[in-house]
């Protein structure tokens, strides 16, 4: 009895954060940094130095002077 209640506790738990999760990302607006950052890891997994190993971010929506 004791484990079920845990086990239940456990995956309503987990479920509500999965559903904050995803609640945050359809209504949370990404900017630039960003996605600066998500590529500044992707270049750290494939052994390069993100601050010296630099790249230009022109997407379509976004005013830089590019």
């Amino acid at each position: 009895m004791f484990r079920k209640l845990v086990n239940l506790s456990l995956f309503l738990t987990l479920t509500g954060f999965l559903l904050a999760r995803l609640y945050m990302a359809f209504t949370r607006y990404f900017d630039v940094d960003e996605f600066a950052h998500m590529h500044w890891a992707y270049l750290t997994t494939i052994g390069k130095l993100p601050y010296r190993d630099f790249f230009l971010l022109c997407h379509p929506f976004f005013s830089s002077g590019c």
